[in-house]
């Protein structure tokens, strides 16, 4: 999953750089990623809204089973960019990795980087229970897909990589993604932080 947290960093980054104003400036070159132990903090600017939604913490047992993957074998992290952040959790089964990325970036800002991202990327707007997000692909990673929704405080990012067992199979990497997505979505906590 270590690419999956390096790809998270630039998206995230990348986005924001392309949004930001002559006053704000890009995020720093050297945001780092900490672990998922400490609190999840407030962004430092008041622009941006605390999330409000930690995966690894907040999403029943229940729920990561109906969605196909290990209870048990949950990766937590965060990564904080300054003025914005992401709360990760990493899950895996025989055919997939998923990372959740909850963070308080928009889906209208996800959705343009990931358009800048890569020229040859289909981006496809969708609807989660509701919520606005898209649904994008990259030719030249045929074995990864990229769903997001929006959430009151930003973003759920969810990022599929499909393992050789589902290739060999003949699985589409994005076949079921809007259905993980609904039931992550029935998840989300209204009106609290994350847990600490």
């Amino acid at each position: 999953m270590k690419a999956f947290k390096a790809l998270l960093a630039v998206l995230a980054a990348a986005s924001l750089a392309g949004c930001a104003s002559a006053t704000t400036g890009p995020p720093a070159a050297g945001s780092t990623a900490v672990t998922a132990s400490q609190s999840p903090k407030a962004s430092e600017s008041s622009a941006r809204q605390q999330i409000l939604f930690d995966p690894c913490k907040s999403l029943p047992r229940e729920v990561v089973m109906k969605a196909g993957y290990d209870p048990n074998n949950l990766e937590p992290s965060d990564f904080d960019g300054g003025s914005y952040k992401f709360l990760v959790c990493d899950l895996s089964s025989d055919m997939y990795s998923l990372g959740i990325s909850s963070g308080n970036i928009s889906v209208t800002e996800q959705q343009a980087q990931q358009k800048r991202d890569s020229p040859t990327k289909v981006v496809t707007p969708i609807t989660v229970a509701g919520r606005s997000g898209f649904e994008a692909r990259d030719p030249s990673r045929p074995n990864m897909c990229t769903l997001a929704f929006q959430a009151s405080y930003g973003e759920v990012l969810l990022t599929r990589y499909q393992r050789e067992k589902a290739t060999d199979a003949g699985l589409d990497v994005c076949d079921g993604m809007q259905q993980t997505a609904v039931t992550i979505a029935a998840a989300l906590p209204v009106g609290r932080r994350a847990p600490a």
